[in-house]
C-alpha cells in the first residue's frame, strides 16, 4: 500500500515520526486484512451494523444544543472578564468626549 506524503506541517521529526509511525500501522493492518480476510470482514459488519443502529443525528442534534447552550454562560464569564481587567487597570487614559468640531493640531 502506497502512503501518499502529505505535508500538513513543515518536514520537522514530529511529522516525520507520524507519518512513519502510519505507514507501518497501515502496512500491518493491510497484512493482517490479506493473511486473514473473514475476522476483519466480520468486524467491518458489526462496526456497520452499530453504526446504523446508532441514532447519530440525534447524537450531533444533542451536542450542537449543548454546546450553543454554553456559548451563552460563556459570553456572560468573558464580558465579566472583560469588566474585571479594565476595573482593575485603572491608570488607562480616558477618552475624552467627542465634540462636533474637534481642535485642529498646528
Amino acid at each position: 500500500m502506497v502512503v501518499r506524503d502529505v505535508k500538513v506541517l513543515d518536514n520537522s521529526d514530529v511529522c516525520q515520526s507520524l507519518k512513519d509511525c502510519l505507514a507501518e500501522n497501515l502496512e500491518k493492518s493491510a497484512d493482517t486484512i490479506r493473511n486473514k480476510p473473514w475476522p476483519a470482514v466480520l468486524w467491518a459488519v458489526c462496526i456497520g451494523y452499530l453504526l446504523h443502529l446508532l441514532p447519530l443525528g440525534r447524537i450531533a442534534s444533542l451536542l450542537l444544543r449543548a454546546v450553543l447552550a454554553l456559548l451563552k454562560p460563556l459570553a456572560v464569564l468573558w464580558l465579566i472578564g472583560k469588566i474585571w481587567e479594565k476595573a482593575a487597570n485603572p491608570k488607562s487614559k480616558p477618552t475624552p468626549p467627542l465634540t462636533e468640531n474637534p481642535p485642529q493640531e498646528p
